[in-house]
């Protein structure tokens, strides 16, 4: 899926991973590593709770949407895992490529009620 959702937070995680190693924060060594590692856990929930979708976004805007809301099998949820890959290109420079596996579990919220537009 390429929602602008995701493209947001894969830029929102190569950022922090950018920052941490301008900042000494991160150790600069090339490699693959898993993005929990890399990025602090609150700052990582805070940027999958970005993870909304537009109509304009297909079938995650028309079906998933927020996820603030549940059904009766329980909470819509979102989460994000991976690795960014960590390659040095000079001592200025750095390429991060990353892995990333977005997870929605979404209810489909229309039923009973509003039977939703034409679009979905």
């Amino acid at each position: 899926m390429t929602a602008e959702a995701n493209k947001n937070v894969a830029f929102l995680i190569s950022s922090r991973i950018a920052a941490g190693l301008s900042s000494g924060e991160l150790p600069r060594k090339g490699g693959v590593y898993d993005i929990r590692r890399l990025v602090p856990a609150d700052e990582l929930r805070e940027y999958v709770s970005m993870l909304r979708y537009n109509k304009e976004d297909g079938a995650a805007g028309n079906l998933a949407g927020n996820f603030t809301s549940g059904s009766d099998f329980g909470k819509d949820t979102r989460s994000v895992s991976g690795e960014a890959h960590l390659k040095f290109l000079t001592n200025k420079s750095v390429q991060i490529k990353l892995v990333l596996k977005i997870t929605v579990n979404d209810a489909i919220d229309l039923c009973p009620g509003q039977p939703g537009d034409k679009a979905e």
